[in-house]
């Protein structure tokens, strides 16, 4: 996995990548397609979000459908992850408080975001809503 930079995106020419909001800041690198499976993800949404949960000291992903979490995933996290959002001003948490902020992976199109938890879950809402209509 490799994130280097980061740009805050607007509106993007592709339709299908414009409903990701203009807040979230989006990793200019694609992802390697293997970066959910390492985080412990295995399900099939296009949009999976991720953040560490301090309690049960492990990375919990949510889908718009169901959430849990990869044994393991954490050293992924705290290795690669964690340090390019604390470079970014993101905070994702870690093993001594829950953090403010998530990682967002479009599936689709092997992009990643940064966005508060907030925003990552209603963003998560509106995807199912969508998918249900």
């Amino acid at each position: 996995m490799n994130f280097r930079t980061a740009d805050l995106i607007g509106a993007e020419a592709n339709p299908f990548v414009s409903a990701v909001p203009s807040s979230f800041l989006k990793l200019s690198d694609r992802l390697q397609q293997c970066c959910p499976r390492q985080l412990g993800y295995f399900g099939q949404d296009r949009f999976v979000m991720f953040y560490f949960e301090p309690r049960g000291g492990e990375v919990v992903w949510t889908d718009t459908r169901s959430c849990g979490f990869g044994t393991g995933a954490w050293q992924v996290f705290l290795d690669e992850i964690e340090p390019l959002a604390r470079q970014h001003g993101v905070n994702l948490g870690n093993t001594e408080s829950k953090g403010q902020h998530a990682l967002i992976i479009d599936r689709h199109w092997g992009h990643a975001y940064f966005a508060g938890q907030r925003e990552g879950r209603s963003f998560l809402a509106e995807q199912n809503r969508a998918m249900s209509a």
